[in-house]
């Protein structure tokens, strides 16, 4: 979960053209794309989990299962905004296929 969550902000926070070397010679776009590769295969997993009516939501730790609602729901936004942003840096057909489904 806690690398779900990198993948995430990752996500929203830092994509564009930053080549610039971190601490250890981490290339900022090499970090970038490993952890949209990350989230690619997350939400794929993720994909097999919701109803195809419902929008993810979180998941239940306790009862290990994932939290999905009605498309009614004010943040039904976010998941396919981020199979968008998925699409766009990976090319994945799956993500393309499942972001013009919502």
């Amino acid at each position: 979960m806690r690398k779900f969550l990198i993948g995430l902000y990752t996500l929203w926070c830092g994509t564009g053209t930053l080549v610039a070397q971190q601490p250890g010679n981490v290339n900022m776009r090499e970090l970038i794309q490993d952890n949209f590769a990350f989230a690619d295969s997350q939400y794929q997993y993720m994909m097999k989990q919701v109803a195809p009516d419902k929008m993810p939501q979180s998941y239940d730790e306790k009862n290990k299962k994932s939290i999905a609602y009605q498309r009614t729901w004010w943040c039904t936004g976010f998941y396919p905004g981020a199979l968008w942003y998925i699409f766009e840096q990976t090319g994945n057909p799956v993500i393309k296929k499942k972001r013009k489904e919502h």
